[in-house]
């Protein structure tokens, strides 16, 4: 069975693995234009050392129809399973309306390569098996805001929740993802998170 997971942000990942192991990933960023201006270059490199580079694309869905064409020697023997990082609805909902849109565009053109739709998968998900048990909890300690009678402590610094993730993700995915750790240092170390946040939903698609 081969396995691909996104990460569907304007700076967004796809991993893809083969019985449970990485053997591709894929990174998008954009160059710091405005949104009306967004010019995006991406990176694949595969486990046998390969790399395929883009630059200058301009729509969403020409990044769904990059990664197709880089996973497609993988799933042209085997079925593909699908798996997509939701979007989170917070306070901005015109940010999450926006990158909906974005998503729904790059997954898209995945989607005709795979054996059913999309696994659409929560952030909290796809943490809770990636991400040490008592992570949680300790956060909640050192924000202060857990009814136990455990107190914040130096060795738990209190930082906004998604930092802790994204901290969390980069610490404890490369972990529990075979063949991970070598396809991320053959990446730039900027934006490696969202790399490894396409590597935490991976890991639940093991267990789905």
């Amino acid at each position: 069975m081969v396995d691909l997971a996104l990460d569907c942000g304007i700076t967004g990942a796809a991993l893809l693995g083969v019985e449970g192991r990485a053997r591709c990933l894929v990174r998008w960023w954009d160059r710091g234009r405005t949104p009306a201006e967004r010019v995006y270059d991406l990176l694949a490199v595969h486990s046998n050392g390969h790399t395929d580079r883009l630059h200058g694309l301009r729509r969403p869905w020409q990044i769904g129809a990059a990664v197709a064409r880089v996973i497609e020697p993988y799933t042209m023997l085997q079925p593909l399973r699908f798996g997509v990082e939701d979007i989170y609805v917070g306070k901005n909902a015109k940010g999450a309306v926006d990158l909906a849109k974005f998503a729904g565009a790059l997954a898209a053109y995945v989607e005709p390569k795979t054996t059913g739709g999309p696994l659409w998968v929560t952030a909290g998900s796809w943490r809770s098996v990636a991400f040490r048990r008592g992570w949680w909890s300790s956060q909640a300690a050192a924000a202060g805001m857990t009814h136990r009678k455990k107190l914040a402590t130096d060795a738990v610094p209190w930082m906004p929740k998604r930092d802790a993730a994204k901290l969390e993700s980069l610490m404890t995915v490369p972990l529990i993802v075979p063949g991970l750790r070598e396809l991320l240092d053959a990446t730039p170390e900027k934006g490696r998170d969202h790399a490894t946040d396409a590597g935490g939903v991976f890991a639940w698609m093991q267990r789905a």
